[in-house]
């Protein structure tokens, strides 16, 4: 049985311990490596439509930027 994409993001989301709340903004705080780690959350949210609104920052370390 194949998982549902959301089911499948959300769940990598919380392995790699960023915080994603859903509703009309979503804000991410992605704990991860690299920027592009944090690029490829950010693309996956928006393809799986996995946030209500904007997504506000993604923070990559001590790194905060606009998306």
């Amino acid at each position: 049985m194949k998982r549902d994409p959301r089911t499948a993001l959300l769940q990598a989301t919380a392995d790699r311990q960023d915080h994603v709340l859903i509703g009309r903004t979503a804000l991410l705080t992605a704990h991860t490596q690299s920027r592009a780690q944090a690029a490829e959350i950010l693309s996956d949210l928006r393809t799986h439509g996995i946030y209500g609104g904007s997504i506000t920052y993604v923070t990559v370390g001590d790194v905060r930027e606009t998306s």
